[in-house]
């Protein structure tokens, strides 16, 4: 079976982009970017799958010098259309939330609709579906992510409010890694 690591928890657009790639593939969430490409590197895995630009964010960063790396090859190329949710318990509401959670380049998508509920402070977590598990267990219903909606159905969250990203053709581009 091929295994294929990403950066992320389930639920994760990374996870989304290497279902794409790898139907049936077994995966590996990571914590990071170069968790990730470690496991490439030692062959835990046989693919790593990476997000290197989104069309509103630009460049994410932390994924360059994996790119550049002569270990690793991009043998596929692929953009996934990303929409983001707001996501929280099925007992929150928009108006009680005080926080929002998400990963820096996601929070970068969503300008407009965080400029528009100024009472919510955006605070960077490590990864979108990781934002959302967090919500679900810490259960506080003044938190939310910014994340897929997958990631509500695994997590058991309520979606407040949808296709929060400030353009509806945003996508990301992510690369398909494998050892030279």
């Amino acid at each position: 079976m091929t295994r294929v690591a990403f950066q992320g928890e389930l639920g994760a657009f990374s996870e989304l982009a290497a279902r794409q790639q790898f139907a049936d593939a077994q995966l590996l969430p990571c914590n990071d970017f170069e968790s990730a490409a470690a496991a490439l590197s030692s062959r835990a895995v046989d693919y790593a799958v990476l997000p290197v630009e989104n069309s509103l964010a630009g460049v994410v960063q932390g994924t360059r010098a994996i790119l550049q790396d002569d270990r690793f090859s991009t043998i596929v190329e692929l953009w996934l259309p990303i929409h983001h949710c707001v996501l929280a318990l099925s007992s929150s509401s928009l108006s009680e939330l005080r926080t929002v959670l998400s990963h820096p380049v996601a929070l970068a998508q969503c300008t407009n609709w965080l400029r528009a509920h100024p009472t919510i402070a955006a605070l960077e977590w490590y990864d979108t579906a990781g934002a959302a598990k967090h919500v679900a267990d810490t259960k506080d219903v003044t938190r939310a992510a910014i994340a897929a909606r997958v990631a509500a159905e695994r997590y058991g969250l309520a979606v407040l409010a949808e296709n929060i990203e400030d353009r509806s053709d945003n996508r990301t581009r992510f690369a398909v890694l494998a050892l030279r």
